[in-house]
């Protein structure tokens, strides 16, 4: 009995040897963090904080591949980096030209524009302009119509010729004014645009001045200023004051009809009107025999601008038509007295 006793103690021992230990359940394994060993001169390994997974998460891919602890893991670690990149801007390229630079005043042009004459409007001239009209607005400066000095031209610092002839050029290259002297040269070369109190630039017709110096050494140098072009003009003859249009710019090309681009000079007219209001104004249509069926067409049109933008009775304005004489294919604005 003893014998088959010690039997079954020596079996179950060897299955208690032989059976299988259970694993641990892979949700309550905490694997401990181990502290890199860096060897003797080597450079220490990067800070652990820098990628970190929880074990937990671990042992759930574990689980999901395979359900073994001991397979191979697919784990995406995201990070962040940051970095500072230099930003440049470029200036935008100048493109000016150089004859719209201007430069620093010169020698003696202060004490001109202080000691030079001054235009003294009268009392009654101060009181037309102070007068409001119901339908004016506020806009833009006012368009001033060009008058005398029509040409100028600026020199140079620094030429000093032993003589110098300064003229003026039509559009077809005809002297229409000559200045010719050996005194010292001004900074500001200017024409009247008159001959002998006569008018001699005409609307509509392009001039160019022209400087030629000759020096010391008798070197001769030609200058040239901007072309200039009036499409209206301004001048006083006789007492009265002379207002011109060239046709080809107040009405459009064989009618009567009036261009939009013309409605800011016509407003300088319209204010010139007013201010010497009660003066029966002339208007001379100037026609072309190209246009003279349009002359009438032309004199109702303006006839109609007037009287209703000056509100004028139809006796204060007289208008006639007259072909084409020296002042060329223009409209004349008569304002008597005014220039006196």
């Amino acid at each position: 009995m003893k014998k088959y006793f010690f039997l079954i103690l020596i079996v179950l021992g060897l299955g208690a040897q032989a059976a299988p230990k259970p694993k641990a359940s892979p949700a309550r394994s905490r694997p401990q963090p181990q502290t890199p060993v860096t060897p003797p001169g080597a450079a220490p390994a990067a800070s652990p904080a820098l990628v970190s997974t929880s074990a937990a998460s671990v042992t759930e891919s574990a689980e999901a591949v395979g359900g073994k602890t001991g397979d191979s893991l697919d784990v995406t670690i995201t990070g962040e980096a940051k970095d500072e990149i230099p930003v440049v801007i470029d200036p935008p390229p100048l493109d000016i030209e150089f004859k719209d630079i201007v430069g620093l005043s010169r020698d003696g042009q202060t004490e001109r524009v202080v000691n030079g004459p001054v235009e003294v409007i009268k009392g009654g001239e101060l009181m037309a302009m102070a007068l409001l009209e119901p339908r004016q607005v506020a806009g833009s400066l006012p368009v001033k119509i060009p008058g005398p000095p029509f040409i100028q031209m600026e020199i140079a610092t620094g030429l000093e010729p032993s003589r110098w002839d300064f003229r003026v050029l039509d559009e077809n290259n005809r002297v229409v004014y000559r200045q010719e002297s050996s005194a010292d040269l001004r900074d500001l070369l200017v024409w009247e645009g008159m001959d002998n109190s006569t008018p001699k630039i005409l609307a509509g017709q392009v001039y160019t001045p022209m400087l030629i110096t000759i020096g010391k050494a008798g070197k001769t140098d030609r200058f040239y200023g901007e072309p200039v072009l009036l499409d209206v003009l301004q001048y006083d003859q006789g007492g009265d004051r002379m207002i011109e249009f060239f046709n080809e710019r107040l009405f459009d090309q064989g009618s009567a009809d009036i261009p939009l681009d013309m409605a800011p000079p016509l407003k300088a007219l319209l204010g010139m009107l007013r201010r010497y209001a009660g003066a029966p104004v002339r208007v001379v249509v100037h026609f072309t025999p190209e246009d003279r069926d349009v002359a009438q067409a032309r004199i109702d049109a303006l006839k109609n601008l007037l009287t209703d933008a000056l509100l004028a009775e139809p006796a204060a304005l007289s208008f006639s038509a007259a072909p084409a004489g020296g002042r060329g294919d223009v409209t004349e604005f008569v304002i008597p007295g005014a220039a006196r």
